[in-house]
């Protein structure tokens, strides 16, 4: 029989979902990290789980103790009195009140205290796993728990256990790099610290664990645990149990050649309805569903579009199975339906705007035969990158478990932001010609 170890990522008990709308503000907790706690573990029992791990950041402050004590001590109560071993490391939010909790649980078994590296064996009918687990000793920790360690290989597979800040060299949380990840020595890692979750493979078991449940509208997709099942010595399947009971979604509605608002409330049902046929079919299916709408395509109605559905904002819009579907927030990103090559033979600082964003919606076959709008094109790229992450990293957001912008993401915040600021200086000219 196969050994089934479930992994779970960043939970922060104590924290509650942001921007909900009034309906749910009200019922926050069966939305919060607390409930998909509790739906885990309910699902882990009923799946006869054999191992859990949590990957740090169970608790999201430290004067979160009293209100994430009850909720974890009868959680991981219900696991062992199920037969269940439950282990686990620290993060940088939970470095001094996850050692209390462990005292206070002696059923709960605590990797790593103190910044020492520690090992928790797992054997099940000939199969077995070794865990390879360091917590948190302070809440900054700015060198990389791997250097200077050796891993000893135990028997069966093993896997190492980390809440880091991968490939981020100069972060205050246990900066690791990938390279040194695959040089351990170790059958694979389960990383906690990034929200966002890795597609992880059963080939593949390298890589973050996402948060447990979308704690705002920035945390979108899938969310929950990872069954690993552990056959032959080998990974043989991984699935990631969704769980979250609130989901967030980023929707793309492309309002191209739309005549007026209503064919656009119509395309937003339609793909509603879509959603709610995807979130259905989820492992356990979420109780709501937060939609940030995004308007994308070339349009000059995209004002009509936005002020018709802000409408039905915070509203509740569900048409299937989730029992709530709200829109947290619009965002128009569509483009003037213009020609950037005409306005960018203009000299004035319309044609400069009009020819930057040409660059960026050029094939890249044409900026590769010309070199100087390949570097310009870049350095555009570049610049707008270094500020958008510099933003991103400050204060509270540093420690919001999120991954540096792509490239496309921030082409895109250049598109939008250079479209908007061409529409008000179109309108300013047009204003000062009449």
């Amino acid at each position: 029989m196969s050994i089934k170890l479930l992994a779970i990522g960043d939970m922060h008990l104590g924290r509650q979902p942001s921007r909900l709308p009034d309906e749910l503000a009200n019922h926050a907790r069966e939305l919060s990290p607390q409930k998909c706690w509790e739906r885990t573990v309910e699902q882990a029992i009923r799946n006869k789980v054999d191992l859990v791990v949590l990957a740090g950041d169970l608790v999201d402050q430290e004067d979160n103790f009293f209100e994430a004590f009850r909720p974890l001590e009868t959680g991981i109560n219900a696991l062992v009195e199920a037969g269940i071993e439950v282990v686990g490391i620290s993060g940088n939010h939970d470095v001094s009140v996850l050692p209390r909790l462990a005292k206070q649980l002696s059923q709960f078994k605590l990797l790593g205290a103190n910044g020492r590296w520690e090992t928790h064996h797992f054997e099940k009918d000939g199969q077995a796993v070794t865990l390879h687990g360091w917590s948190y000793p302070k809440p900054v920790v700015d060198e990389s728990p791997l250097q200077g360690h050796t891993f000893e290989r135990a028997p069966g597979l093993n896997f190492g256990v980390l809440h880091c800040d991968r490939d981020q060299l100069d972060s205050r949380y246990a900066p690791v790099t990938s390279q040194a990840l695959k040089q351990a020595g170790l059958d694979g890692w389960l990383l906690g610290h990034i929200h966002k979750p890795d597609p992880l493979a059963a080939d593949s078991i390298n890589g973050y664990l996402g948060s447990i449940t979308g704690l705002h509208v920035g945390e979108h997709g899938p969310r929950g645990p990872w069954l690993v099942s552990i056959d032959q010595g080998k990974v043989q399947a991984i699935a990631q149990w969704t769980l979250a009971p609130l989901v967030w979604t980023h929707l793309m509605l492309d309002v191209s050649g739309m005549p007026k608002a209503e064919d656009a409330m119509d395309a937003l049902m339609q793909e509603i309805r879509g959603l709610d046929q995807q979130a259905s079919a989820y492992f356990q299916p979420p109780q709501a569903l937060g939609i940030r709408l995004i308007l994308v395509g070339q349009s000059d109605l995209s004002d009509v579009f936005v002020d018709a559905i802000s409408k039905q904002q915070n509203e509740n819009i569900a048409v299937g199975e989730i029992q709530t579907i709200f829109i947290e927030s619009i965002e128009d990103q569509t483009t003037a339906a213009i020609d950037l090559n005409v306005l960018a033979q203009r000299t004035d600082h319309i044609g400069r705007l009009a020819r930057s964003l040409a660059l960026l919606d050029a094939p890249s076959e044409d900026t590769e035969r010309d070199t100087e709008a390949t570097n310009q094109r870049q350095a555009l790229i570049d610049a707008a990158s270094d500020q958008l992450n510099s933003l991103a990293s400050e204060g509270r957001w540093q420690q919001g478990g999120s991954a540096p912008l792509s490239e496309a993401e921030v082409i895109m915040h250049i598109r939008h932001s250079g479209h908007q600021l061409l529409r008000e200086w179109l309108a300013q000219a047009e204003e000062w010609a009449s």
